[in-house]
């Protein structure tokens, strides 16, 4: 576990600015574009997800825990719309040229729903990150300060291990921001930010699959 959890998450951001400072300029935007090394890995990491969710829908609805059932389901959902978001519900494979009425209000060109509306990109994207951070850096403080959390959410909050894959995804978060202080400019620190949110939640799911098999006291 301490390869994902650290290791990994390390050997990824080096393997990035080794992109950012050996590929020419004229092709680094290629390994951000729709079938680049980027966009690919967001997908398997979402289908992953998406695996990981299905399991536990179907252990815990075994086990009768409905809670932990919903929360699995809207985990399957999220994964699953994101990852047909990615990859435009197909058209990256496939190749279909995009209806002209739809062209004309989706601002890529593209059969998805988040190129046409904040309410479809920013803020999912908004809630994601502040899952992210809030709950593998400010949750496992409670304890700290004698707070107690609801039994639900004590057991699907994440660890407080993930905090370093949450560290990186602030940082690039803020990247394209802080441009005056970072001796490297990264080209597309939102496409990088993406690849943690989307680690984080596969390796989270996969992760709380092991309480499934845990009764509840």
């Amino acid at each position: 576990m301490w390869f994902f959890l650290y290791a990994l998450p390390i050997l990824l951001f080096i393997a990035q600015i080794a992109i950012e400072l050996l590929v020419p300029q004229t092709h680094i935007a290629a390994f951000h574009n729709e079938g680049g090394p980027h966009e690919t890995f967001e997908a398997l990491l979402l289908l992953g997800g998406i695996l990981f969710a299905a399991k536990g829908m179907m252990l815990s609805h075994k086990q009768g825990d409905k809670p932990l059932f919903i929360w699995f389901l809207l985990a399957f959902l999220g994964c699953f719309y994101t990852c047909g978001e990615e990859l435009s519900w197909g058209q990256h494979i496939f190749e279909w040229h995009t209806p002209e009425f739809w062209a004309g209000v989706n601002n890529q060109n593209e059969t998805n729903l988040h190129n046409t509306s904040a309410l479809f990109d920013q803020i999912p994207r908004l809630i994601l990150f502040l899952g992210v951070v809030g709950g593998a850096l400010l949750l496992p403080l409670g304890p700290r300060f004698s707070l107690r959390y609801p039994k639900l959410l004590e057991r699907i909050r994440p660890p407080a291990s993930f905090w370093l894959i949450a560290v990186f995804v602030i940082f690039f978060h803020f990247a394209k921001h802080m441009g005056a202080i970072l001796p490297l400019q990264f080209e597309r620190p939102k496409e990088v930010e993406e690849v943690y949110l989307f680690y984080f939640v596969s390796l989270y799911l996969w992760t709380l699959l092991k309480t499934v098999s845990q009764p509840q006291e």
